[in-house]
């Protein structure tokens, strides 16, 4: 159950990136174009009937075209790897098992069944089996004896 809403979550996180990817791409193939466009004027002005300063300007103007389509260009290749990747679910960290005891001997085993009523106390090596009702107490004896125990009355 949690490593589906962990998916539902990543997944929400995944889709909310494309969408984000998907503008950016637009915006950069938008931009891309724009350069392209720029850099192909720059190109196509006529130069012979350029002077000096004219003819370094439209120089520069196509270097800074041609700058502008690489970035545009480097974005545009950026957001289109995002949007190819594929959704990957990826689990938390679990934590580790704890480890398990040590078998050095067997557990305690009662020797004797329990009280079928009242409660069973030890005090200086005596033991008091002890009931809370004067009904109680017809019954209590025969366990008692069985328990070695001494049936005493209890507070409630």
């Amino acid at each position: 159950a949690k490593d589906a809403a962990d998916e539902d979550e990543q997944r929400q996180a995944f889709e909310a990136r494309r969408a984000t990817h998907v503008a950016a791409f637009a915006e950069a193939r938008a931009g891309l174009e724009a350069a392209e466009a720029l850099l192909a004027a720059a190109e196509m002005s006529p130069s012979a009937d350029r002077t000096k300063e004219e003819a370094a300007a439209a120089k520069k103007a196509t270097k800074t075209a041609r700058k502008g389509r690489d970035v545009a260009r480097a974005a545009a290749q950026k957001h289109e790897t995002a949007l190819a990747a594929e959704f990957r679910f990826l689990p938390g960290a679990r934590l580790p098992a704890p480890p398990s005891p040590a078998v050095t001997a067997a557990p305690d085993v009662p020797t004797e069944a329990p009280p079928e009523l009242g409660d069973l106390f030890e005090h200086d090596g005596q033991r008091y089996l002890a009931v809370r009702t004067w009904e109680q107490v017809q019954i209590a004896l025969p366990v008692a004896r069985r328990l070695g125990a001494r049936p005493v009355a209890s507070t409630p």
